[in-house]
């Protein structure tokens, strides 16, 4: 009998089905892809319950209601990709997500000021008290709260 955890299948020596190691699954693929799955599994049965009321009390014929329940589904599965990221473990967002950006300050930072990094105004200071003037592009070293710590960006010519 094939188990039933893990998320790829592989013959094991006895020529069962064994779930394979997890270390061999890509985390972002099945493991997101079940959640998702398991997370519209409740709408699935409430399309259901209320897919047999209207056939029961409104004379709605089976075959419409087979119908309306498959593109119910069908739906669910054609958006995943587009929903996929809100399923992610370890997604960062607020200023977690804003470390690593860029941003181009709005307000010289001496030590604070503020910066604008994807079309948002964020407060920004510099960890070592230097003074970066307005219109100079900025990366995000770390946040502390909602301020959030910065560096000048080099330009590649000065790095050369």
């Amino acid at each position: 009998m094939p188990v039933l955890s893990g998320c790829a299948w592989m013959p094991g020596p006895d020529r069962v089905l064994r779930a394979a190691p997890l270390s061999c699954c890509s985390h972002y693929g099945v493991s997101v892809f079940r959640r998702y799955v398991l997370l519209q599994v409740p709408g699935w049965l409430v399309a259901i319950v209320v897919l047999y009321w209207l056939h029961g009390s409104f004379g709605l014929p089976f075959h419409w209601a087979a119908g309306i329940y498959a593109a119910y589904v069908v739906k669910d599965f054609l958006l995943y990709p587009f929903l996929r990221r809100a399923y992610e473990e370890g997604v960062h967002s607020g200023t977690e997500g804003l470390v690593g950006e860029t941003g181009v300050v709005t307000q010289a930072i001496d030590p604070a000021g503020y910066i604008r990094v994807r079309g948002e105004l964020w407060q920004a200071r510099t960890p070592d008290a230097r003074t970066i003037p307005k219109g100079s592009s900025v990366r995000i070293k770390s946040a502390a709260g909602m301020v959030l710590m910065v560096e000048k960006e080099t330009a590649a010519s000065d790095e050369i």
